[in-house]
């Protein structure tokens, strides 16, 4: 607004001065409450962004640890276990030896089943010339018959069977020593027989 050349009085002045002054405040008055909703808005606002920036912190960081999630496990590597042999028999006998032992055992079979025989014959005669009678009392019932053959060849069967399993025993000094049973049936009734016909052939 242009006064031109003309000069205001005071009153004039001041009046005017007074009614921009009450405008101003007036004005004030009216946009403070504005400018604090806007502050307010402002700071809810900023919330939001910095929750959204945290939420877009933790899903740029939850890509890694799904993928550390779905990765393969890295395991150790396996050793294979060392494999213990299984305990073995080992015998000290050789295959050789065995059959060797076998072809014994079978000589000495028949070794003691003809002394056996000879025993009971050798029985048979010295009873029969009266000069001897039968001491062994299992074998007394048999004496005056030809049973007596079938009875002495009970004890020869069971040292026959007593060889055999002590020839294929795991100790070694029953395996080493399998032969005597047959052995010592084989010397006693060798030493009867010739003891009967000791008997038999004596002069009265």
């Amino acid at each position: 607004m242009s006064f031109g050349r003309v000069r205001a009085s005071n009153t004039c002045v001041k009046s005017h001065t007074r009614r921009l002054a009450i405008g101003n405040l007036a004005i004030l008055t009216l946009a403070f409450p504005l400018c604090a909703e806007d502050a307010a808005s402002s700071l809810k606002g900023a919330t939001p962004s910095s929750a959204s920036a945290s939420r877009a912190e933790e899903l740029a960081a939850a890509p890694s640890t799904l993928a550390s999630a779905n990765a393969a496990p890295v395991l150790p590597p396996v050793t294979p276990e060392p494999v213990h042999p299984a305990a073995m028999i080992v015998r000290t006998t050789t295959p050789e030896r065995s059959r060797t032992a076998l072809r014994t055992w079978q000589a000495l079979i028949v070794a003691q089943h003809t002394a056996a025989a000879f025993d009971a014959w050798t029985t048979r005669k010295a009873l029969s010339s009266g000069n001897g009678y039968e001491r062994d009392p299992l074998m007394k019932p048999f004496a005056n018959s030809a049973t007596i053959y079938p009875a002495t060849q009970a004890a020869p069967i069971l040292f026959d069977f007593l060889g055999y399993r002590m020839m294929r025993s795991h100790n070694r000094y029953l395996r080493h020593t399998w032969w005597v049973p047959q052995a010592v049936s084989f010397a006693g009734s060798v030493w009867c027989g010739s003891r009967n016909l000791r008997v038999a052939n004596l002069k009265r």
